[in-house]
């Protein structure tokens, strides 16, 4: 081999190997920001029933999901670089009735129920009504408690595995795949007080 060719050669291979791992860079970065339109776009529907959350603040929907991303061939001295992608969405929030909640007008007070409840709320922003919903990497679930300073474990109902992104909330103990799990809902009616089928009043935003 000549001097040139064993100099030209280790340049080619090192310019083969940026392209790749640009490559790669680009591709998980792509997947990622997709996954998150795609789970945007789901909470965004579903923003009327969950509120403001972790992942819900002022009507818009807010995705922040962080990779970390190495070379294609390992380089001495670079580990490798972390890609954020973010989502930024507007929530289909529907229309207020807040001041129906709050019997404006002189009519008949209105409170929130939930189907299978038995208290009355008179704040949809409860925190019985709201979930606080947030997204985790399945490989971090072992290391995360909730409030209470428990576990998280599968969900029975959608079986918590497929993706590696799932759904936490902060008061549950359950991981769930999909943000369409029953779990994760909440079937909220605004209905008079005079409808609310003899429940009690909520000890946070009615006591």
């Amino acid at each position: 081999m000549t001097v040139e060719a064993s100099l030209a050669v280790p340049l080619f291979l090192f310019f083969v190997v940026n392209v790749l791992s640009m490559l790669l860079f680009f591709h998980t970065f792509l997947s990622n920001l997709e996954r998150l339109h795609q789970q945007g776009r789901q909470l965004s529907m579903a923003a009327y029933l969950a509120g403001d959350s972790g992942l819900i603040r002022d009507d818009m929907v807010q995705l922040i999901h962080p990779a970390r991303v190495s070379p294609a061939v390992p380089v001495i001295g670079y580990p490798g670089t972390t890609i954020v992608s973010c989502c930024y969405m507007r929530a289909w929030t529907g229309y207020d009735v807040e001041r129906r909640a709050e019997g404006d007008g002189g009519e008949e007070t209105y409170v929130y129920i939930t189907d299978g409840g038995t208290v009355y709320h008179t704040a949809r922003s409860c925190t019985h009504l709201t979930l606080s919903i947030r997204l985790a990497g399945k490989e971090e679930i072992a290391d995360l408690r909730n409030a209470s300073g428990g576990r998280y474990r599968p969900c029975e109902k959608c079986g918590g595995d497929g993706s590696g992104i799932v759904y936490v909330t902060t008061e549950g103990d359950r991981y769930h795949n999909t943000i369409e799990c029953s779990g994760l809902k909440r079937s909220v009616r605004c209905v008079p007080l005079s409808e609310a089928g003899g429940r009690a009043p909520c000890s946070r935003c009615a006591g």
